[in-house]
């Protein structure tokens, strides 16, 4: 999500979906930080201090309204915490490498 125009056509392709909560990877966005989009999503996302790596968690307003904490672990796994319907929600949402990926990038 770090090229320019990324970031409008994921919450496009949200929004065309009608969905209420997605994960990302790769996002290569630096630090952790709560953003609203100009359309009134909510992203949460936990990046590196360099513009690798990063995930993150795409709300609605609908449901950044039961969003009771989030956590932005490392730049590779985040979790979020919900109130739902009849119990409390945990989200997780990691990146992982490929067995292809270059060893020093793994840790």
């Amino acid at each position: 999500m770090f090229q320019i125009g990324r970031k409008a056509n994921i919450v496009r392709e949200f929004n065309r979906y009608k969905l209420d909560i997605m994960g990302v990877s790769k996002v290569r966005w630096t630090g952790f930080v709560e953003l609203k989009t100009t359309s009134g999503e909510t992203i949460l996302y936990s990046g590196a201090e360099e513009h690798h790596r990063g995930v993150g968690l795409i709300l609605s307003r609908k449901s950044r309204q039961s969003l009771m904490e989030w956590n932005p672990v490392n730049d590779r796994f985040i979790n979020a915490r919900f109130f739902s319907r009849f119990t409390k929600l945990t989200l997780i949402q990691i990146y992982s490498p490929t067995n292809e990926a270059d060893e020093g990038h793994v840790l």
